[in-house]
């Protein structure tokens, strides 16, 4: 209601834009997890981390992403 007594009607297009994107983002997000996961000692594991370092080739920017999160 602030939003829309502040900006007028255009905010609901913004709002609606914003909630799109975020929701295309969680969608990759759980895409890639599924997509990289390992299987380790009967559990799963993966995250971020680890589908930037095995999708992207690149250890170092898994690093810099998990210590930075």
């Amino acid at each position: 209601a602030t939003a829309i007594g502040m900006g007028g009607p255009g905010a609901i297009f913004w709002m609606w834009a914003i909630a799109f994107i975020g929701a295309a983002t969680a969608y990759v997000e759980s895409t890639l997890a599924q997509i990289y996961k390992e299987e380790k000692d009967t559990e799963y594991r993966g995250g971020p981390a680890f589908y930037i370092e095995k999708g992207m080739g690149q250890k170092w920017f898994a690093v810099i992403f998990a210590v930075a999160a």
